[in-house]
């Protein structure tokens, strides 16, 4: 195995001040940065009001973006044999799935899928339902040149907390966070760069 490292392009738009909706606009700050759309744009498009998205909306809102041709391609089932619900966060244990999971997110990644995730903000609160969304931006794979551990690490793109994105340990990231069940996004790409 080699080092490897992939970002793509895209991030969530940072939490815009002052709040449109009174505890937050995680939701839409990650669709808005997919979709090239402003917040409130996001809001009236899928929402027609300013409310908070949860995970059946996000994927509500993900299927109508895919009907009128504003994202390529939309994965929103996490192969597992249990069938995947709002709060199985953290997998069937996730931490004990991290590798394979991590292999998953990076095939969608290295394929131009970008990741959305209900997760919990404060790690104190893992094992409690999603209180957060973010967008999974890339992967990074760095193996020691001796005997050790390889190091697994996902670009997370938080509108809250470092809308730049920022490099997170994926084990600690299904450990502390959530995300297990994340949804996968292929965002459309311009004319000039689609392949044929």
């Amino acid at each position: 195995m080699r080092d490897s490292e992939v970002i793509l392009p895209l991030r969530a738009v940072p939490q815009p001040s002052p709040m449109l909706y009174h505890s937050g606009d995680c939701g839409a700050c990650v669709l808005s940065g997919l979709l090239s759309k402003s917040v409130q744009e996001v809001y009236d498009f899928f929402k027609g009001k300013i409310e908070a998205f949860s995970r059946p909306s996000i994927r509500n809102a993900l299927y109508k973006a895919e009907a009128h041709g504003l994202i390529d391609r939309y994965i929103h089932n996490v192969p597992t044999w249990d069938v995947p619900d709002s709060v199985k966060l953290w997998g069937s244990p996730s931490w004990l799935m991290n590798i394979e999971w991590f292999k998953y997110i990076q095939m969608a990644i290295d394929a131009g899928y970008y990741g959305i995730c209900n997760v919990s903000l404060d790690p104190q609160s893992a094992g409690h339902p999603g209180d957060h969304f973010v967008m999974i931006c890339g992967t990074k794979v760095i193996c020691p040149e001796s005997v050790g551990s390889i190091r697994q690490e996902l670009f997370i793109s938080c509108s809250a907390r470092h809308p730049e994105g920022k490099w997170i340990n994926s084990l600690e990231f299904l450990r502390n966070h959530g995300g297990f069940n994340v949804l996968l996004v292929r965002p459309v790409l311009p004319e000039d760069e689609t392949e044929t």
